[in-house]
């Protein structure tokens, strides 16, 4: 028992440490009219991405499901990054590091939660991007262009999680706009 107790304090450990190397985070949430089951269902397939992702060309899979899950997303631009999924929990979401294959990494958290009937799914990233290091050199480009870039790039991420879990309908790209980044 003391093992298990001592791996698990070691994990915690060494996530603190990781969300410690970076200053800030971005965060985007949406109540969606589905229970958690139907949510997790949706953004545990395979090629999920595909589905409800307005900036999603294609989303291969190399290895899925669960904890080692990786997979690829090349956006409507034909930037293309990869996603090394370090967590995952049914029902409850998952924790993973994306970028180019060779480049920085940002981490990224998955969160469900239920409400009743309904499910509230929070994308919290930490971007690399002006965000690792000294925070006065980063503070202002972090602000004033990577954060508001985020911010709109999950909120049409979690505005297509929810069309698509509440219509059953596929997400066309730029849906809700179109993205400096990604479009």
């Amino acid at each position: 028992m003391s093992k298990i107790k001592s791996s698990s304090k070691k994990v915690l450990e060494q996530k603190k440490e990781i969300l410690n190397k970076y200053n800030w985070k971005v965060s985007a949430n949406t109540l969606i009219e589905s229970n958690i089951s139907k949510v997790w269902d949706i953004i545990s397939t395979e090629s999920n991405l595909e589905l409800f992702h307005p900036f999603c060309r294609k989303n291969r899979s190399i290895n899925w499901p669960g904890r080692d899950s990786v997979d690829e997303i090349e956006y409507l631009n034909g930037l293309t990054f990869i996603r090394k999924f370090t967590k995952w929990e049914q029902n409850n979401g998952y924790d993973l590091y994306i970028g180019q294959k060779k480049g920085p990494l940002s981490f990224v958290r998955w969160r469900l939660s239920s409400d009743g009937d309904k499910c509230d799914i929070n994308i919290t990233v930490y971007p690399y991007l002006f965000n690792i290091g000294s925070k006065l050199v980063n503070i202002l480009p972090f602000w004033l262009i990577i954060r508001p870039m985020l911010i709109s790039y999950l909120n049409s991420v979690v505005k297509g999680l929810k069309f698509y879990a509440e219509t059953n309908k596929i997400v066309k790209p730029n849906h809700f706009g179109r993205h400096r980044w990604f479009s």
